[in-house]
């Protein structure tokens, strides 16, 4: 895949690209870091020492102590290199963006190459440690940082991300695009939606263990219901089977009566025939 590139780009671009060139060797060791402007270190650098020179000298002018000189005149050394180092950079982020002629990058199966008006730069996928996706850059960083590396803009996101997803070479992609979106300001509709979302699924369980619970408990009541009725036949069983044997004992008892009412009966008539 072939992208050209003939228009000029922002100025955001290459003041991000060339803190990622003064920095190179911290992006190389952690590529998961946020990138910044080149433009922004010596410009709070500026604005610290004008706000600490200020300080200093409004209390030399109550106190009149020499002690108070000597950070004035550190902050404003401070203040000298910085305002430097600021336009310096600034003159040589006008530099790239002047730069015209045409530009394309290619990215194909065994590398990736870069043309553009100085020559060709050509880096190998297995010569490639990392694809970072920044917030204006993207940047190819190959494993030996004493190489170049190889950046484009972040408009060409989509297209660069389809041709590593064809040549299977998505393990490299670094995507830092997240460090740098903007996040909507909260209200208090929104934070209870989130507390909501974040509530969601715990509350689905409590759901689940209540719709369960009574599940569990109506199958128990059926079952002693059940149980209950099973357990009423031997108790009519057992009545029943009292009754019979209460019937048969009164029966004996009856028999025994009858029997020993007879005996002593037979004794007096014998007697009587002896006398």
């Amino acid at each position: 895949m072939k992208i050209n590139i003939t228009d000029s780009a922002d100025k955001k671009y290459y003041n991000e690209f060339y803190w990622i060139l003064l920095n190179y060797d911290f992006l190389h060791e952690e590529p998961k870091s946020r990138v910044h402007f080149a433009t922004t270190r010596p410009l709070v650098y500026a604005i610290v020492s004008i706000v600490m020179i200020l300080i200093f000298a409004i209390s030399f002018a109550i106190n009149h102590h020499i002690i108070n000189v000597y950070p004035i005149i550190f902050f404003s050394i401070v203040l000298i290199i910085s305002t430097i180092y600021f336009f310096y950079v600034r003159h040589s982020i006008n530099k790239y963006h002047n730069i015209k002629g045409k530009r394309s990058l290619q990215i194909a199966k065994y590398f990736i190459e870069v043309q553009n008006s100085s020559g060709k730069y050509r880096l190998l996928w297995k010569d490639t440690k990392s694809v970072i996706f920044n917030h204006y850059t993207i940047c190819f960083i190959p494993k030996d940082p004493t190489k170049i590396l190889i950046s484009t803009r972040i408009e060409y996101k989509k297209q660069i991300k389809k041709a590593i997803r064809e040549y299977s070479k998505r393990r490299l992609v670094v995507d830092n695009t997240k460090f740098y979106e903007k996040k909507p300001k909260k209200t208090p509709e929104k934070e209870l939606t989130e507390a909501l979302k974040e509530l969601k699924p715990e509350a689905r369980e409590l759901e689940e263990e209540v719709v369960k619970a009574p599940a569990k408990k109506a199958v128990a009541k059926t079952t002693k219901k059940k149980t209950v009725k099973v357990e009423a036949k031997p108790k009519t069983t057992k009545k029943t089977a009292t009754k019979k044997t209460a019937t048969k004992k009164t029966s004996t008892k009856k028999t025994t009566t009858k029997t020993t009412a007879k005996k002593p009966a037979a004794k007096k008539k014998t007697t009587k025939k002896a006398k």
